[in-house]
């Protein structure tokens, strides 16, 4: 069976599965369905009565530190 991957380039977020590291051997654009799946899985981890979600990590690049939020905003408050 073969092993997915998730990567990111210039132009999106792209799934499929590589050659070799760095080298794809076949991969489809998924940023859209991602990042909705991204933010449908943090909705999912708010306890209740919080409104928001945090993933922090270091980018191994630069050394910079990412924080990710997702924020639920009740349907009638907007």
């Amino acid at each position: 069976m073969a092993e997915y991957h998730v990567g990111c380039g210039l132009a999106g977020i792209y799934a499929g599965t590589i050659k070799k590291p760095g080298e794809w051997k076949n991969k489809s654009e998924v940023t859209g369905e991602a990042l909705r799946s991204v933010a449908e899985y943090m909705l999912g981890q708010l306890k209740e009565g919080d409104r928001a979600y945090e993933i922090t990590w270091t980018n191994q690049t630069t050394g910079k530190k990412i924080v990710l939020t997702c924020h639920r905003e009740d349907a009638d408050a907007v």
